[in-house]
């Protein structure tokens, strides 16, 4: 089951109260996955950025799961994200600061270990490099936030779930699976090792057009939260405009029998009937549909090649906002990027279209653009 409530702010009462309720509804008394265990919160933590620009999961969230957690005997609780760049105490830290996780009343992580972790039913991926939190955590609270994402269409459940990966590693995986189909079949193999107790959401004030760090707040003033992480997905992908197909994470979901294809299949608890397509939610400007299957077979090799060449969705640097700091450099997994005269430089011809470096821009001066033909140099 997968439910939908209404909160129209991050004022503390309310807050409280609509998270209390929906950890009621899932965990009564006789269901308590938490009693004596150690929890760790998973918050989406991309980068230094305020709680208002809805980049983050807002600590009033945080702060009430974490409660809520307590009140049902956890051992311990902590809470950690590796966010982009290197996972290092004096980075972090910074992130910590910025985002408000001092405000959350949870102890935050300080250990910066991490190390291979098996799965050997994966189906794309067998082995993870995941923070040592995540690794020992008995117990997993997923606390995303809706935003939409320049590869991945969007950023729900299962995509938060890479924050458990160390660091740079993050970039090295994208250069491993460099086809979107492959990375989000990866993601999905994240998500069956770590299999969450439970996903909330933080849509009430979303991230929609050129996500995850670089599009524009949009108040929705809904909380999404659910046991089944992949079902949750499926019920945003919805409310956020997206055909399944359009997000890789679902549609791999679907394909491996983890979610529904029909929203009539899921059950929803959504008494205020706010499961609805948000009107005019924008997309990024990356999403598109592929119209490859209606060329003709024998046009299909030279149509791939124009299109992969010339027509797909690419970074562009607008030189005139870039600071040189060389974030969009580090995080670029095939290393397509340099910085020459105090700016960056992206090197097309390498790109794998990944969009790390418009995801780490911390001054948004990485714009996507839908043609090689406009997009100029870079």
């Amino acid at each position: 089951m997968i439910s939908l409530y209404r909160l129209e702010s991050y004022e503390e009462e309310p807050v409280r109260q609509a998270v209390f309720a929906l950890f009621d509804r899932y965990f009564p008394a006789h269901h308590n996955p938490f009693l004596g265990k150690r929890v760790l919160l998973k918050p989406n933590l991309l980068m230094r950025r305020r709680p208002e620009e809805a980049t983050t999961t807002h600590p009033a969230i945080i702060r009430a799961a974490a409660e809520a957690v307590r009140q049902r005997g956890a051992a311990s609780l902590l809470l950690a994200d590796s966010p982009g760049g290197p996972y290092q105490k004096a980075w972090v830290s910074g992130i910590y600061h910025t985002c408000g996780m001092q405000q959350c009343g949870v102890p935050l992580n300080e250990g910066f270990g991490h190390h291979l972790a098996a799965y050997p039913e994966g189906q794309v991926c067998r082995q993870f490099d995941l923070i040592d939190a995540a690794a020992q955590a008995d117990v997993i609270v997923n606390l995303a936030k809706m935003k939409t994402h320049a590869m991945t269409a969007m950023s729900g459940g299962v995509k938060n779930l890479f924050g458990t990966v160390a660091g740079l590693q993050k970039p090295g995986m994208h250069y491993q699976y460099p086809k979107l189909e492959d990375f989000c079949g990866m993601l999905v193999d994240l998500s069956l090792l770590l299999r969450p107790v439970f996903t909330l959401v933080d849509g009430v004030e979303a991230m929609e057009g050129n996500g995850p760090s670089g599009g524009q707040v949009r108040r929705t003033g809904l909380l999404l939260a659910g046991e089944d992480v992949w079902s949750l997905d499926r019920v945003l992908c919805h409310l956020m405009g997206f055909a399944p197909e359009q997000v890789g994470t679902v549609a791999q979901s679907i394909r491996r029998g983890l979610c529904p294809e029909r929203l009539e299949d899921i059950p929803l608890d959504d008494p205020e009937g706010l499961c609805a397509p948000i009107p005019g939610f924008r997309h990024p400007d990356s999403v598109g549909h592929d119209f490859s299957s209606y060329v003709p077979g024998f046009l299909q090799r030279p149509f791939r090649f124009v299109r992969d060449r010339w027509l797909l969705p690419h970074p562009v640097i607008d030189t005139a906002r870039c600071i040189g700091c060389g974030k969009c450099a580090e995080s670029c997994p095939p290393h397509t990027i340099s910085i020459e005269n105090h700016k960056a430089v992206i090197h097309r011809k390498h790109c794998i279209r990944c969009f790390c470096c418009q995801e780490m821009c911390p001054v948004r001066a990485i714009r996507i653009c839908t043609s090689w033909l406009k997009g100029g140099k870079s």
